[in-house]
C-alpha cells in the first residue's frame, strides 16, 4: 500500500489533506503495518468515503474505515478487550469486522477438521 495509490483511490470523494501510511523495519525490510490514515479537508467527505467504502474490498483486502481516535482512546480500548476476552493484543488492534471476518474463518476451519 503506497501513499501515492491511496490518494488517488480517495480522491474522488473530494479534497484530502495528507495520507500518511505508517511504517515498520523488521530486519533490512521496511514494511507497511497494514493501515494508513487519509484526511479529508471535510468531515463530511470523511463520511461519504466511510459510508461508501466500509468493508468492501480494494486489492485483495477488505477495507475497515472509521474515524480517528486520539491514540490514548485507542490504547484503552485495546487494552480493556484483551482485559475481558481471551484476545491477543495482535487481534485486539484490528477493527472489529476484521476480527468478525478471521474469527469466521477460523471457527470454518475448526468445523471442517
Amino acid at each position: 500500500m503506497k501513499e501515492k495509490n491511496l490518494r488517488s483511490y480517495f480522491q474522488r470523494f473530494g479534497k484530502i489533506d495528507e495520507v500518511n501510511v505508517p511504517m515498520k523495519t523488521e530486519g533490512l525490510n521496511t514494511l507497511n503495518r497494514g493501515f494508513a490514515f487519509v484526511e479529508f479537508a471535510e468531515k463530511e467527505i470523511a463520511q461519504k468515503a466511510i459510508d461508501e467504502l466500509h468493508n468492501q474490498k480494494w486489492k485483495g483486502r477488505t477495507l475497515a474505515l472509521e474515524f480517528s481516535v486520539p491514540k490514548g482512546t485507542y490504547e484503552g480500548k485495546v487494552t480493556n478487550l484483551m482485559e475481558n476476552t481471551k484476545m491477543e493484543r495482535k487481534d485486539a488492534v484490528l477493527p472489529k469486522n476484521l476480527r468478525d471476518e478471521f474469527k469466521a474463518v477460523e471457527d470454518a476451519k475448526a468445523k471442517a477438521e
